[in-house]
């Protein structure tokens, strides 16, 4: 049926229910937007099934770079700092040779009772030394360290390594010091004990099998010095009829030059301060005159730093040139005079500058006992005189405080 069959009474009753459903759409949409969100049920497993399976969402921790720990701040501690000392290289007289006198009965009574002893530590480091191929890395590094500060003989040493040399992979070597006797002793000038003469058996057993086991007793006749440290300095060759190493000088014009600066700056550096930095004081006792001048000059800085007089003191343009060397000994005591030029700084505390310009003259004694070693001897005062007065004490002065 269209509407053009229908009568105006059926087309005004289908009118007015359209009209009811529009009002009735019209309220529900009111009534939607004044309530609160509906929120829809949820899925039943069956209902949220599907050809592609859910994939289940794992909260899992998050790597995150770790962050780095501030570094602590850098502590300013003072340091006072060495003067630098420029050699002032020029050509200077090297006097003649003392030479070596006869030691104290006492010394010599020592030494000889000490002959047991030097047997036994030798032949064990000659044994280490020998098997170093069968020694660990720790070891090895130590024995040769020992070697190589026990000797100061190079020929000798090459002949030695000849007699203590492997055979065979699976070869050991034993050395034994048999029938050791001292034969001379020698002093310093001043009087310390400085080098002996020795003999003795070496025997060194060899026993691989490859080779064959083997035993060989070399008579060895040594020079050896006593005065820090003891080394070997020199052997006698008995075919020849003479000392491997000789007599010769055992230092140079460019070894005291090469040692000089570090001497200087050394003294030095006990007689300046900064702020924080306290002065080093005395190093040894007032056993010579020299030594009290200087002590009590020590004693003096110290008394303006702690008072605050000054805050600072210190050296500058600093220059050294050998004046002369006089040995006493071929191996390299001696008595070296040193002329020291620069510029003495000091602050007061109220910041105050003063720079004095010096000029003088030092005496160090050099000594030589397995190594070198230097000891301020003297000084020259600005009137010309000495603090020693002229008497150095060098057997005072040739002495270690600890």
């Amino acid at each position: 049926m269209t509407d053009a069959d229908r009568t105006p009474g059926d087309q005004n009753s289908r009118h007015m229910r359209r009209l009811g459903a529009l009002a009735a759409l019209v309220v529900l949409a009111a009534a939607c937007s004044s309530a609160a969100p509906i929120t829809p049920p949820s899925s039943s497993p069956a209902e949220t099934q599907s050809a592609t399976p859910a994939v289940e969402m794992v909260d899992k921790p998050v790597a995150t770079a770790p962050v780095p720990t501030p570094a602590p701040p850098l502590l300013s501690v003072p340091v006072l700092t060495r003067p630098v000392v420029t050699l002032d290289r020029r050509a200077f007289p090297i006097g003649p040779v003392q030479g070596f006198v006869g030691p104290s009965t006492d010394d010599t009574g020592l030494v000889a009772a000490n002959m047991p002893e030097i047997a036994r530590t030798y032949a064990d480091l000659l044994t280490k030394y020998a098997n170093l191929p069968q020694t660990g890395q720790a070891d090895l590094d130590n024995t040769r360290m020992q070697f190589e500060a026990m000797h100061a003989a190079p020929r000798y040493v090459e002949v030695l390594r000849r007699w203590l040399a492997y055979r065979s992979a699976d070869d050991h070597v034993t050395v034994e010091i048999r029938d050791i006797a001292l034969d001379r002793a020698y002093a310093k000038p001043w009087g310390r004990q400085a080098m002996i003469e020795l003999h003795f058996v070496l025997v060194d057993q060899h026993t691989g099998r490859i080779n064959g086991p083997s035993t060989e007793e070399r008579p060895v006749r040594l020079r050896m010095s006593v005065a820090g440290n003891w080394q070997i300095v020199d052997a006698f060759d008995a075919t020849a009829g003479r000392w491997l190493e000789g007599e010769s000088p055992r230092y140079s014009a460019f070894s005291l030059e090469n040692e000089v600066a570090d001497v200087v700056a050394e003294y030095l550096s006990a007689e300046s301060f900064a702020p924080g930095v306290w002065p080093s004081g005395a190093v040894r006792p007032p056993t010579t005159a020299f030594w009290k001048a200087r002590n009590d000059a020590l004693n003096e800085m110290n008394r303006l730093f702690t008072s605050g007089t000054l805050v600072d003191r210190h050296f500058e343009d600093v220059t050294a040139r050998i004046v002369r060397f006089d040995p006493a000994t071929y191996v390299g005591d001696g008595v070296l005079t040193v002329s020291v030029a620069g510029k003495l700084v000091e602050i007061a505390a109220d910041g105050t500058k003063r720079t004095v310009p010096f000029t003088q003259p030092l005496k160090f004694l050099r000594t030589y006992g397995g190594s070198v070693s230097w000891f301020a001897a003297d000084a020259q005062e600005s009137d010309g005189s000495w603090d020693s007065g002229g008497v150095l004490a060098l057997s005072e002065i040739d002495r270690t405080f600890g």
